[in-house]
């Protein structure tokens, strides 16, 4: 589960990340963090 915080930061990495990328640019780095997150999680 996301907290606000977790928000807050996806959101501010992708405008860094990607601001000047199409909506479907800014999805793929969204994916691209919260599947590192998870890759994290599971392998400590």
């Amino acid at each position: 589960m996301m907290t606000e915080e977790d928000v807050d930061i996806l959101a501010r990495t992708i405008f860094g990340e990607a601001r000047g990328e199409s909506l479907s640019g800014q999805e793929a780095i969204a994916s691209v963090v919260i599947n590192r997150v998870k890759f994290a999680q599971h392998n400590g």
